[in-house]
């Protein structure tokens, strides 16, 4: 298995990106004493939404529709 490897800036980035486009969203109300790295997360897409998603995206890397078949096979 190859394992893609990302600088922290970038991660960090495409993070943030989830949060603008509202799939993702803190459980609670981000507070000044917790980095925003450490605040427990909620996905708002149901197994459905992201399994079509992986369907129409046949360029995915194989890490995410590993997490996708492992994770979500339970749900």
């Amino acid at each position: 298995m190859i394992v893609q490897l990302f600088e922290a800036a970038q991660l960090t980035s495409a993070f943030e990106h989830l949060i603008q486009l509202e799939l993702v969203k803190p459980l609670e109300r981000p507070s000044v004493r917790v980095q925003k790295e450490y605040l427990l997360m909620k996905l708002l897409l149901d197994n459905n939404q992201i399994m079509d998603a992986l369907q129409a995206y046949p360029n995915c890397p194989t890490d995410v529709k590993q997490w996708a078949a492992s994770s979500l096979s339970w749900l």
